[in-house]
C-alpha cells in the first residue's frame, strides 16, 4: 500500500487503511477504498462530487503550523522571529534556516555532542554540534552565579557572548584557559573591555617597563638622522635594562591572558549585580546592560593616537632642536 493512504479511511467499511491493506482508487473523484469492499458495492460512494465535478479530499488533518517557530542566534542563544534580519538580544546577524520550536523546550539538547561530526564518537574529544548547540548547554534562564542568568550575561557582554559565556562556565570546574587578546595587548583590551581599573594600572605598568626601549627607540632614530645628542647615553647600560624589563612585560602578558577571563567574569558578575539593583525588568534591564556593557572602541583610538602623536612629536623636538 502507497504510504499517503496510512490515517486514511475507507468510506465504505468506515475502517483505517492498513499497512496490508490493498488499495484500489476510483477513476473520477480520486476517492480511495478496500479492493475488496468496491468488490462488493461495485461502484464509488462519493456520486454527488461525480454530478459536481469535484475531487475526493483526505479526511486526515492538516497538521498545525507552528505559531511560535523562531530562529536561533548562533552568538547568544536567543531566540528571534523568523522575520529578524539581526538579533534582537546581542545585534548579530540571524542565520538562515536554523529553526527550532520554543514551546518544545529549544535548548534541550544544547551542549549534546554531535556524533556524527566528532572525529572520535563516543570519547571525551567528541565534538559539540556548534550551530545547532551553539551555547553548549547553557540556557538562556540558568544562573552563572547567584542571581545572575546567562541571558543577562550575554546582554552585558554583548561581544562574543559565546565565547565568554562557555570559559565562564569551565571556570566551575576550575579550568584556566588563555585569552589571546589579553596576552597581545593586555592593559588595552581590558579598557576595551571596559574594566578600567586594572587595565589602567596594567596599561601603567606596561608603560613604565617600556621606558628603556622608548629610550633606545630616540637614540637609534636620532643616529640615522645624524642629530648628536645632548648628553651622554650608557648604551649598554640602558639595553641590559631593556632586556630585563622585556622580560618582565613577556611575564605581564601571560598573567594578563590567563587571569583575564577570571577577572572579566567577577566584573561582568559585579556590574550586572548593580545594574539589577535599580529594580529593572524584562526589556529594560537587558536594555540597561546592553548600554552599560559591550566594549569601547573610541578609547582604545584615543590611546594609541596620543601614544603615536608624543612619539613622533619628541622625535620631531630632537630633529628642530639638535639636527645639524
Amino acid at each position: 500500500m502507497d504510504k499517503k493512504w496510512m490515517g486514511e479511511v475507507c468510506d465504505i467499511c468506515h475502517k483505517e487503511f492498513t499497512a496490508e491493506d490493498e488499495i484500489v482508487v476510483c477513476p473520477e473523484c480520486g476517492a480511495p477504498y478496500h479492493k475488496a469492499c468496491v468488490a462488493q458495492t461495485k461502484q464509488c460512494v462519493h456520486t454527488e462530487l461525480h454530478e459536481a465535478g469535484k475531487s475526493w479530499e483526505s479526511s486526515k488533518k492538516a497538521e498545525p503550523k507552528a505559531e511560535n517557530e523562531g530562529v536561533v542566534c548562533l552568538t547568544c542563544g536567543h531566540i528571534n522571529p523568523p522575520t529578524n534580519r539581526f538579533c534582537s538580544n546581542c545585534g548579530s546577524p540571524m542565520p538562515q534556516g536554523i529553526k527550532e520550536q520554543i514551546p518544545n523546550d529549544p535548548r534541550a539538547n544544547m551542549g549534546q555532542p554531535n556524533q556524527a561530526q566528532s572525529p572520535f564518537p563516543g570519547t571525551p574529544f567528541s565534538m559539540p554540534n556548534m550551530m545547532f548547540n551553539p551555547m553548549e548547554g547553557l540556557k538562556p534562564e540558568d544562573e552563572l552565579e547567584e542571581g545572575v542568568t546567562v541571558k543577562e550575561a550575554a546582554a552585558y557582554i554583548k561581544k562574543n557572548p559565546f565565547y565568554f559565556l562557555t570559559r565562564f562556565k569551565m571556570m566551575k570546574q576550575r579550568v584556566m584557559a588563555m585569552n589571546f587578546s589579553a596576552f597581545l595587548f593586555g592593559g588595552l583590551y581590558f579598557i576595551y573591555r571596559k574594566v578600567y581599573g586594572t587595565g589602567i594600572l596594567l596599561l601603567a605598568a606596561q608603560l613604565l617597563l617600556s621606558i628603556p626601549a622608548f629610550i633606545l627607540g630616540l637614540f637609534y632614530a636620532a643616529d640615522m638622522m645624524g642629530i648628536t645628542m645632548p648628553f651622554a647615553m650608557n648604551i649598554t647600560m640602558i639595553s641590559n635594562v631593556d632586556l630585563v624589563c622585556s622580560l618582565l612585560r613577556m611575564v605581564l602578558m601571560f598573567v594578563s591572558g590567563f587571569m583575564f577571563n577570571r577577572i572579566y567574569r567577577g566584573h561582568v558578575m559585579s556590574r550586572i549585580k548593580k545594574i539589577k539593583s535599580k529594580n529593572l525588568s524584562g526589556e529594560q534591564l537587558l536594555n540597561e546592560l546592553t548600554a552599560k556593557g559591550g566594549v569601547n572602541f573610541a578609547v582604545i583610538i584615543v590611546l594609541l593616537v596620543a601614544y603615536f602623536s608624543i612619539y613622533y612629536m619628541l622625535i620631531l623636538l630632537l630633529t628642530q632642536s639638535f639636527g645639524a
